[in-house]
């Protein structure tokens, strides 16, 4: 018994030794470096949006552009294999760059080769595509440049002809250059139709004719010819302006919305060209949408209108030219027009879901909204 009481004293002793020695101890804890955040880049808005609602205008009034201050921006990040500056662009789907040795990239959507790196793999970065290139236009899902020496080269989607290789019924057409015709200085690709002025000032057309907007009454996917001195032609979704040499302005096409600005407004405007207004030097049209400069720098809008994209003040569709704003020097029409005037500031309006208008904002502006300062002249 004795030997018992022993052992549990004995048990005892070494255990608040025990006990003490780790409590007048120091525990040695792993210390870890603190991990700094990396510092994200929170984009400044670029403007101050208007403090009132803008007051619709009557059709023949000159609407006051929207001023807003704008905010200085980051120097642009070079992607992908880019390093150089962009001199001429093309949006869509699939975007389009020329460099300033004349290089070609493209990148994004893919499926029907548009991007012309033999692939239907989208690119999330700019993809090299061909040397030695003047000028390029992106549409609906196909490309179409012209090389320095005047040749036409054209990929992507072919179903309806758009590319003039007149290989129809392709749907994903060429995926990568293929050689369309020579001797031409301009090309505006529609969404299914492609214009092309040579450099006799000869117009030629391509591709869909649903609506009328490849400017002739024959049915045809061959190679057309609408009309000579021509100065300049944009595509629209599925209308056409032309500016001929004179300076008068031509449309044809679809007028769901009253895009061709004759006054009216049917599915089917014109499959013949008509005359809008005179003194015209530069025009650009859209989806449903067209836009003009005449010789005195005035801006003229018309078209669809239930975002405020023609810029009047209104929601309005407008069947004719309606005047917008002055001493303008370039424009490109769309959801969310954008025009840049003669001191260099950039104006923007129309739908901004996304804040595509670049005010601050993500609410529509039926006016000119003033973003920002300094832009390259054409």
């Amino acid at each position: 018994m004795k030997k018992i009481i022993l052992l549990f004293f004995v048990i005892v002793f070494f255990a608040v030794i025990f006990i003490t020695a780790c409590g007048s101890g120091t525990t040695a804890q792993e210390t870890l470096a603190p991990t700094t955040p990396p510092t994200i880049a929170i984009p400044t808005p670029t403007a101050t949006p208007p403090a009132t609602t803008p007051t619709p205008l009557p059709p023949d009034a000159t609407p006051t552009p929207t001023p807003a201050t704008p905010t200085p921006e980051p120097p642009p990040v070079f992607v992908g294999e880019i390093n150089t500056e962009a001199i001429t662009i093309a949006a869509g789907l699939t975007m389009a760059a020329i460099t300033q040795d004349g290089v070609l990239w493209a990148w994004g959507s893919n499926h029907s080769y548009q991007v012309g790196d033999s692939t239907t793999i989208d690119r999330h970065r700019p993809i090299r595509i061909m040397d030695n290139v003047a000028a390029v236009s992106a549409g609906w899902a196909h490309i179409m440049a012209i090389t320095q020496d005047g040749v036409l080269w054209a990929w992507g989607n072919n179903n309806t002809g758009q590319q003039g290789i007149l290989r129809i019924g392709e749907y994903r057409g060429h995926y990568n250059p293929l050689r369309v015709m020579d001797n031409v200085v301009t090309v505006s690709a529609g969404d299914w139709h492609t214009m092309v002025i040579k450099q006799n000032g000869a117009l030629w057309a391509w591709g869909d004719n649903s609506f009328g907007q490849l400017g002739t009454t024959t049915p045809t996917r061959d190679h057309y010819h609408i009309m000579d001195n021509v100065a300049a032609v944009s595509a629209g979704g599925a209308h056409t302006m032309a500016i001929t040499q004179d300076g008068v302005l031509w449309a044809w096409g679809a007028n769901f919305f009253g895009q061709l600005g004759d006054g009216t407004s049917t599915i089917i405007g014109n499959r013949d060209p008509i005359r809008i207004m005179d003194n015209v030097i530069t025009v650009s049209a859209s989806i449903n949408n067209t836009m003009a400069i005449t010789q005195d720098g005035v801006l003229w809008s018309w078209g669809y209108n239930e975002r405020g994209q023609v810029g009047d003040g209104t929601t309005t569709d407008r069947h004719s030219p309606i005047r917008i704003m002055n001493n303008v020097a370039a424009v490109s029409s769309g959801l969310s027009p954008m025009a840049i005037t003669q001191d260099g500031v950039l104006w923007t309006w129309g739908y901004n879901e996304w804040g595509q208008v670049g005010d601050g904002t993500t609410t529509n502006r039926s006016n000119p909204v003033r973003i920002m300062d300094g832009m390259m002249l054409p």
